[in-house]
């Protein structure tokens, strides 16, 4: 069997009307073939590509109108500059699983997420440095169980939440400077399993919190 390598005969694509699906394909390096693509008016699934290492050919994207979903792509490496020029997601932005990848740095045009935030189980992830230009959340952000997440020092403009906020088992997470102009939270706010009182201090902008505040596990909170 020949799996497929390359998208190169794709070269003159600039939009999928629907979703694009990218899964499960086992030779998939580059997604070269891509680099005129600039709108999905669907989801965005690139899921369980085993040897893809990098996405750089997806610089021009601009709009994806549901889910953009990176998820479980072992080898993926290269975190500088995801989606330069992407300023929308209709849906939820997930980052996860993805074994190598060692930061999240990028997407610093996006400025519309109509969904959730989901940066979770990224085994070498140490640091969320992108998303800088992003004001607003329109439902949840989850950042859980980075096992070696230490700072979050992107999402800097980032000021309302429209749901929930839960960061979770990162084990060695301590501090979130990122969040300093977070001032509202439309859902709960937890910290469960992780460091307390350094942690606490990240969110200490946030006025408003319409859900539940749920401290949970947190072994340094002592006042």
């Amino acid at each position: 069997t020949t799996w497929l390598d390359d998208l190169e005969g794709l070269a003159r694509l600039t939009r999928v009307g629907q979703s694009l699906v990218i899964v499960e394909n086992k030779n998939l390096v580059l997604l070269t073939g891509l680099n005129g693509l600039t709108q999905v008016d669907g989801n965005f699934q690139l899921s369980s590509n085993t040897v893809l290492i990098e996405i750089d050919a997806l610089s021009a994207l601009e709009t994806v109108g549901g889910h953009l979903l990176i998820t479980r792509n072992p080898s993926l490496l290269a975190a500088t500059g995801f989606f330069p020029a992407l300023t929308s997601v209709g849906g939820d932005l997930w980052v996860s699983s993805n074994s190598a990848l060692p930061m999240l740095s990028g997407l610093s045009a996006l400025t519309t997420l109509d969904g959730r935030l989901r940066i979770e189980g990224n085994e070498l992830m140490a640091n969320v440095d992108g998303l800088t230009a992003l004001m607003m959340i329109g439902s949840d952000l989850s950042i859980q169980g980075n096992r070696v997440l230490t700072t979050v020092s992107g999402l800097t403009a980032l000021t309302t939440a429209g749901g929930g906020v839960t960061i979770s088992r990162n084990q060695t997470l301590a501090s979130m400077p990122g969040l300093a102009n977070l001032i509202a939270i439309e859902g709960d706010l937890s910290l469960l399993e992780q460091p307390g009182e350094t942690l606490l201090q990240s969110f200490g902008s946030v006025r408003t919190i319409d859900g539940n505040l749920e401290l949970n596990d947190v072994p340094a909170l002592e006042n």
